[in-house]
This record gives structure tokens, sequence and C-alpha cells, in this order.
């Protein structure tokens, strides 16, 4: 209890502070992991084996999270302990990961990886600019040294998966592009 009492504080604290006093403590990466923690406690995935031990976190090999996410191996989170898979590209078996973080990538590489992702109602999470109009689920963005994210809603609505109401209150809600 008291870590869930910590990280939520932690997660609350980071939406409040500038990054730049939040430096001495956590770098940016970290901040980020941590979002993307809480972005796991509050979202329900459809069918979800509950037998099913482990949680997989997927991660995109060049991405600059990658190293603060290994922080999370082995936590629990919705009863399973959370691992780490490295992923190169949207040909690798996505099927086992509920959640998918990607790098800033080339546009098509970007729009494969989100409709493999899409097709097996896995949570896509970001740190690029424009990423959440693209398609990604969710987009984590630094704004006034503050680290905020954005949603895509449309595109939550279409996965089945549900994002929880607190957390959508503080997210920026944004559209699809259509092109």
């Amino acid at each position: 209890m008291m870590k869930k009492t910590a990280l939520f504080f932690f997660f609350i604290v980071t939406l409040f502070f500038p990054a730049s006093l939040m430096a001495e403590y956590a770098s940016m990466t970290d901040i980020k992991a941590a979002y993307i923690f809480n972005f796991i406690r509050y979202t329900s995935w459809p069918e979800v084996d509950e037998k099913e031990a482990v949680f997989h976190l997927c991660v995109h090999k060049n991405s600059d999270i990658r190293q603060s996410l290994k922080l999370l191996e082995n936590k629990i989170v919705k009863n399973q302990s959370i691992t780490i898979v490295s992923v190169e590209n949207p040909g690798e078996e996505l099927s086992l990961c509920e959640v998918l973080v990607l790098p800033e990538l080339k546009e098509e590489e970007l729009k494969t990886f989100i409709s493999a992702a899409k097709s097996s109602k896995i949570l896509t999470v970001s740190d690029s600019e424009g990423y959440a109009g693209l398609g990604v689920m969710i987009n984590l963005v630094v704004r006034d040294n503050k680290v905020k994210f954005e949603v895509n809603l449309d595109e939550i609505e279409d996965s089945e998966l549900k994002i929880s109401s607190n957390l959508l209150k503080l997210a920026t809600i944004i559209q699809s592009n259509k092109r």
C-alpha cells in the first residue's frame, strides 16, 4: 500500500512541478516511465487472462524511455509482474504486448506499428510531437517544463480499451488526423 501511495504522489507531483525542479530527483525519462506505469494502472483491457502472471510492456529498441522503463521490470501491476520486451520492427510478434512504447519513427513504419497494435488491442504510447494525431493512443509531451499527456480518444474507443475517466480529466484530448 505504501508503494502505491508513493507512486500516486509521484504521479501527481509530476503534473504540477516544473521538470527543471524534478530534474535533481529524477530524469525526464524516469518521469515519463512513471506516467506509463500509471497509464497501465488506469487502463482496462478486454478479455484479460487473469491467470496470466506476466504483463508485457513492449518498447521499441530506439526509444529514449527504454532504460527508465527497465526500472519497472518485475513491479506488480494488475496482479501481474511487468516484463519489458524490446521490439525492433512491426513484423515481430506483438500479440503478447499489452503496451507498446514507440519513439519517433518514419511515418510509414509508425502506421505499420499502430495497425499491428490496434488489431491486438495494445495500448500505444509515445513521446513524439504530433503522434497522438497520427494514431498513437497516448502521447507524452513537455509543455512549460512540465510533462503532460495527450489522449487520442478515437483510437482508444476503436481498440476496446477503457481508460479511467480520472485519467482522462488530466489529459488533452486529441482527434486523429484524417488524411
